[in-house]
């Protein structure tokens, strides 16, 4: 989009005691008094401008490229005690050049008058903003302005843009002006940057001269090696000083000027720090942050520790591109073991457990314990907070019958209900056979072992009630007997 040869500005954005936002992407601003103009007043009523400008073109302007002025003032009768006028203004990714005076320009306003009663107060402000952006061969550079002071508050914050051949540079009367990241070469610094400024910060940039510099650090003053200053080509050539020489803490934006990735290692350090400047050197054309979580023993894309990864590709527009890959591995639970109590089988894991019963997960038994009401294989496995699953138990093999059962194949009790004497027949007599009684609490109330095929056990001094009978053989068999 065109917005040139106005007389006034290319774009008038009046917050006259009312609210306006504006976002403005991919537009020109050439040839006209002042590239963008916005104003915010308050008197009666509250008045604000919010402007976020991305990849414009501010060029060539009779006068100002940027033009922002923040008027809280009092006028008329019965008006308001309090009252305030706010400009917040966003420019992202743009080129401000070839200006016929400041490249940008902020001014705010404000009053406390005693001609009124009870005494008014305005407040002023303007937050402005500056990200990638190339501010250069204008015939001056930024200016900021506070009409009563006590009143009024200017902030301005440069992150990662290119400022050249603005002279003078910086003439600020604000209360606050942070400069991290950014390219001040070739300005005419020397000495302290003009004007009043409450706090003024140049940390982590290239300037001329360190010596005019009241707050900061990690900056350096050697030539950025630009590609072409004459065609205004502000990317950086291979060795130059601002690769990996800024500071990432101050970097909250995902790309460079040109829409490439911001942080990136291009010189194989061991981790990437951003580059000085509005281009990031040897940056990919696109980045895909990506996280992934898997499991120890898993791989993602052959990567199997946690760690960040880069895994580069060509996009299908032919453009060197990468994915920033977050791997992400949690730790497998252990192997659990099962133990058995009666018909209770009792997991090693206190929670997250799944009961098997020959291959197939039983529907809802997935606490510590588990009871057994058929005869097969079975085991357990344990699922962690990161959905991680063990290695399957071993396997356990458990019988369930009856008296009426046992009839039917080798091993024959009876009988049951017993009174006195409970009858074993069909044990396997070269070899010992383990038996225990339970009551339904799972305490033992008797044990013996026997090698013979036939064993009568004597029950007189057991209550009345049901319990478990177990044998431990070739086989384990659990019996439920009654007692009379």
């Amino acid at each position: 989009m065109e917005w040139g040869n106005n007389s006034n500005a290319g774009l008038n954005i009046s917050g006259l005691q009312k609210t306006v936002t504006a976002n403005v992407d991919n537009t020109n601003f050439s040839d006209n008094r002042s590239g963008i103009y916005a104003n915010a007043s308050a008197n009666y009523s509250y008045g604000s401008v919010t402007g976020t400008f991305s990849s414009c073109n501010i060029l060539d302007n009779d006068e100002y490229g940027i033009d922002l002025y923040s008027n809280a003032y009092a006028s008329g009768t019965y008006v308001p005690t309090y009252q305030s006028a706010r400009i917040n203004f966003l420019l992202k990714n743009s080129v401000v050049s070839g200006n016929g005076s400041n490249s940008i320009k902020i001014k705010s306003y404000g009053i406390s008058s005693s001609s009124y009663s009870p005494i008014v107060n305005r407040y002023g402000t303007v937050d402005f903003n500056s990200e990638n952006c190339i501010i250069y061969n204008n015939a001056k550079g930024i200016i900021t302005e506070r009409v009563n002071r006590s009143r009024c508050t200017i902030n301005a914050k440069f992150y990662n843009s290119v400022i050249y051949n603005n002279n003078p540079v910086i003439r600020m009367d604000a209360n606050k002006v942070f400069i991290y990241n950014t390219n001040l070469w070739d300005n005419g610094i020397s000495g302290n940057p003009s004007g009043i400024c409450d706090s003024l910060v140049i940390e982590s940039s290239d300037v001329n001269s360190l010596t005019g510099i009241p707050n900061g650090s990690n900056n350096i003053s050697e030539d950025p090696m630009y590609l072409s200053v004459t065609s205004g080509d502000f990317h950086l050539n291979q060795g130059s000083p601002c690769i990996d020489a800024g500071a990432n803490e101050f970097v909250n934006f995902l790309t460079d000027f040109d829409g490439k990735v911001r942080i990136w290692n291009a010189t194989g350090k061991e981790s990437a720090i951003v580059d000085v400047g509005a281009f990031e050197y040897g940056t990919p054309c696109s980045a895909t942050e990506i996280e992934k979580e898997i499991c120890s023993g898993e791989n993602y894309q052959g990567f199997t520790e946690s760690g960040v990864y880069q895994i580069k590709y060509t996009d299908i527009s032919g453009c060197d591109s990468v994915i920033i890959l977050t791997l992400v591995v949690h730790p497998v639970p252990g192997k659990p073991l099962i133990t058995q109590n009666v018909d209770t089988l009792i997991s090693s894991a206190v929670s997250g457990n799944q009961w098997y019963f020959n291959n197939s997960a039983i529907t809802g038994a997935n606490k510590q314990k588990y009871v057994v009401d058929k005869s097969g294989e079975y085991y357990v496995t344990v699922t962690n907070e990161s959905d991680c699953i063990s290695l399957p138990s071993d396997v356990k093999n458990v019988i369930c019958t009856s008296a009426e059962s046992l009839d039917k194949n080798e091993l024959r009790l009876y009988p049951n209900p017993v009174s006195e004497t409970l009858t074993i027949e069909r044990l396997p007599g070269d070899k010992e056979t383990e038996i225990e009684i339970y009551n339904l609490h799972g305490n033992l109330v008797k044990r013996l072992t026997v090698c013979s095929a036939t064993v009568n056990i004597d029950v007189m001094d057991i209550e009345s009630g049901s319990y478990f009978l177990i044998l431990n053989s070739d086989k384990r068999y659990i019996v439920k007997i009654i007692k009379n």
